[in-house]
């Protein structure tokens, strides 16, 4: 469904300190306070400025060289001010003074070879609406202070070899609408905080080493439509209320150790397209609902003790 699509080396070499307000109007004031200002000299004082390490990019615009905003992968707000971040083939930890671009809305970050540990100062960019630091190599634990982010509506940290458990902070960003966190070595179990988050549409925690129970909290997301738990440590049974789930289009559970028998009301609206519960340890019949659910395209129940004719039920084979 494209849910995966997303997928210079001194770039990133910007240490972005004293960028937290007015970057670029802050940096030419003070070199006017050197000389008459010139753009030319600007930008070479720039360059060696504090301010700066280096940024070995040409600018994209002719005017106003000088300025930070005018450089490829930066996009500022109209007082000056680095609000947007896009860049590509990066090579090197993420700068601590990143924290101070307190105007920052959006970073795209991915796609790199960024090294290192997620700086905990993220957390201070509470203007922060999409942070994407997807397929990377950024290692350690998820900053329990990316639940400061309330204005953040995706998160998308897979691909990297993020380790630890998820923090509890992430179920106080109310205004989530994404959350991608698959690909990982992230452990533990999944907090029940994560139910608070309402207006979440896609959850992907798939391909980690979760363990203990799907909890019953995900029956609160009432908007979700993508739901990937596969290839974890997840145990128990698939709780009854994923039931409630009526915007449900995709839930892939397969290849953990869930048991017990299949939750009886899936699928009540008739928008589940694909179900996949394979490898697992699974009893039990097919529930009336996914027998009736017309709207199902993919289903997967290999692996599994369930009992009936799955063959006549939905053309498929049980193994």
């Amino acid at each position: 469904m494209g849910r995966r699509k997303r997928e210079k080396d001194e770039l990133w070499s910007l240490v972005f300190k004293g960028m937290n307000h007015q970057i670029s109007h802050h940096a030419v004031h003070k070199i006017n306070k050197v000389n008459k200002f010139d753009p030319a000299s600007a930008e070479r004082e720039l360059q060696n400025s504090s301010l700066l390490i280096s940024w070995n990019i040409k600018p994209t615009k002719a005017k106003n060289s000088s300025s930070p905003c005018t450089w490829a992968g930066v996009s500022c707000n109209i007082g000056g001010s680095v609000n947007g971040l896009n860049l590509t083939n990066s090579r090197s930890p993420i700068p601590p003074e990143i924290g101070n671009l307190s105007n920052l809305v959006t970073a795209f970050l991915s796609s790199n070879h960024l090294t290192g540990s997620i700086p905990h100062v993220l957390g201070n960019l509470n203007k922060q609406e999409t942070l994407f630091l997807f397929q990377n190599d950024l290692s350690g634990p998820i900053p329990v202070e990316l639940g400061h982010l309330k204005s953040l509506q995706s998160l998308s940290l897979f691909g990297n070899n993020l380790i630890g458990t998820i923090p509890t902070s992430l179920g106080d960003l109310t205004n989530l609408t994404v959350l991608h966190l698959y690909d990982d070595q992230l452990s533990g179990s999944i907090p029940e905080d994560l139910g608070n988050l309402e207006l979440l549409t896609d959850l992907e925690l798939d391909r980690n080493e979760l363990n203990g129970s799907i909890p019953k909290s995900f029956g609160d997301l009432s908007n979700l439509e993508f739901l990937f738990l596969r290839e974890n440590q997840l145990s128990g049974s698939i709780p009854v209320e994923l039931g409630q789930l009526t915007k449900l289009a995709v839930m892939e559970l397969d290849t953990n150790q869930l048991s017990g028998h299949l939750p009886e009301h899936l699928c009540q609206n008739g928008t589940l397209q694909n179900f996949t519960v394979s490898n697992n340890r699974l009893t039990g019949p097919i529930p009336v609902s996914l027998k009736n659910c017309s709207s199902l395209i993919r289903v997967r129940f290999e692996g599994n003790q369930l009992t009936g004719n799955l063959s006549e039920m939905f053309g498929i084979i049980q193994t």
